[in-house]
Formats: C-alpha cells, sequence, structure tokens
C-alpha cells in the first residue's frame, strides 16, 4: 500500500486523462506516473531512502506535486515547507527535523547546514534520465509526511502520517465531497497548507484533475477562474469565502428577451 500506486492505476487505465493542468501545460496521468517513479528513482540515486526527512520548499506548481509522490513512492518522508518563509526559518525547521535534504526553488537558500537540491534544468535532466522501473516500499505504516501544525496555541508540531492515515484521510473527502474521477479541483491554496495539499492528493487519488491556481489572486480572479477552468470543486479558507460573498452578482444574460 503507497499512495503513488493510484497514479500507476490510473495511468494504466486512463492514460491520457489529465492528471494535472497548470497553466497551459496538461500533464497526463501516463506522464505522472513515469514521472514519480523516475523521481524517486533519481532521489535514490542521490541517497534518500526510506524514512528519510526531506524538506519540500517549492512553489504551487506541477513539479511540487510530482515531488511530493515522488517521496512518497520512495518511502520517504515529507517536509512541508512554505517557500515564503525566511531563511531563518526554513533552516530552523530543517535543523529540528533532521531534514537529510531540502529540495527547493532556483535562488533561495533553505539550509545553510543541510543538503539542498535545487529544482532547475539539471533536476529535471536527472529525473528523465533515471531508472523508474525498480522495486519501491510499501506498507499501510510506511512513513508519509510530518504534518506541521500548531493550531492557535504555540509552536508547530509535527506528527508523523503514514500511507494508511492519508488513505483513511481521503475516504473522508469522499464522503465529504463526493469526489469522482470527473472532479476538476481549483487548486487555489498553497499545496504547503494541509488542507490544500490533501485535496489535490485526493483528487490525484480517484483520478480526477488537479487545476493549478497558486495564490495570490483577488476574489473576483478566483471566481472567473472557477468558471473558465471549468472546476467542479475547490477548497477555501473563511476569509477569502467572505470576499466571493461580496463580489456584486453577476448579471446573466436573458435569453429571448
Amino acid at each position: 500500500m503507497n499512495i503513488a500506486d493510484d497514479l500507476t492505476e490510473h495511468a494504466g487505465r486512463r492514460p491520457d486523462h489529465p492528471a494535472i493542468v497548470d497553466d497551459d501545460r496538461v500533464m497526463t496521468y501516463a506522464t505522472l506516473a513515469s514521472r514519480v517513479d523516475r523521481t524517486a528513482a533519481h532521489l535514490s540515486a542521490a541517497g534518500i531512502g526510506e524514512g528519510s526527512v526531506v524538506g519540500v520548499c517549492l512553489k504551487d506548481t506541477a513539479e511540487h506535486l510530482v515531488i511530493l509522490y515522488g517521496l512518497a513512492r520512495l518511502g520517504a518522508v515529507i517536509l512541508p515547507m512554505d517557500w515564503r518563509w525566511t531563511t531563518v526559518e526554513k533552516c530552523r525547521v530543517t535543523s529540528f527535523f533532521k531534514a537529510a535534504l531540502v529540495v527547493h526553488e532556483p535562488g533561495d537558500d533553505p539550509s545553510r547546514a543541510g543538503a539542498t537540491a535545487v529544482v532547475d534544468d539539471a533536476w529535471h535532466a536527472a529525473v528523465a534520465a533515471a531508472d523508474g522501473g525498480q522495486d519501491f516500499p510499501s506498507g499501510r505504516d510506511l512513513p508519509l509526511i510530518l504534518s506541521l501544525s500548531s493550531g492557535t496555541t504555540g509552536i508547530p508540531k509535527g506528527p508523523m502520517a503514514c500511507h494508511g492515515h492519508m488513505i483513511h484521510r481521503f475516504g473522508v473527502y469522499r464522503s465529504a465531497f463526493a469526489f469522482s474521477e470527473a472532479d476538476r479541483y481549483l487548486s487555489a491554496l498553497p499545496l504547503y497548507f494541509g488542507g490544500g495539499r490533501g485535496m489535490a492528493m485526493a483528487t490525484l487519488h480517484f483520478g480526477g484533475t488537479v487545476v493549478m491556481f497558486p495564490p495570490p489572486h483577488d476574489a473576483a480572479q478566483l471566481a472567473a477562474a472557477v468558471a473558465d477552468k471549468a472546476a467542479t470543486v475547490t477548497l477555501l479558507v473563511p476569509t477569502i469565502l467572505r470576499r466571493l460573498l461580496a463580489l456584486a452578482p453577476r448579471q446573466e444574460p436573458v435569453l429571448g428577451g
């Protein structure tokens, strides 16, 4: 049991179905599954293995999701990091959780003390050349992610969530939101954020399409994106919902008038 197995299943059943839409780029399930396996193989060659903690300090792009699943495929532990944090904050988190590696954007400096890997042209070339056809670990108790949360009371804590926990969460999402493979999830919240990340991964779990629409954006742009991108579901925080409710009602044309 590995959540990356979902991608392999969808790639075999509906290889050409869009998995991720990122601006004008469409990544099918066949492409996504292959890239995830190659990403896992590339990370393995770099010394990352089952149980290794890896910081993910990336913007909200298709590559962010690919790397999350690459780490899951490998049995590594995802350490979510917000690319907007200061360098001091990034270094503090990576040091506290003893990250073996931090994957980050070009020009960023997320960790002065540990190993880093920048997602640039060289990264993509290495992933493309990697052999994704190897065996990877599986199991309900396989570690997956350090779920950083402090509620409203203190310093963020990092309880470990396993693959089995995440699959159970996907079932909850299905009960609450009636997810199906026909859904198009508008990813309008940061992937660093547990809710935004969980909904995006749940969409891929059920074979739907994740449409990237990262912040910042205003309420009018968000409302337009829901229509323009044919989104069927999204997740928003109360502040954004209040801004949407404050918009003037859209005037629909009167037919036959």
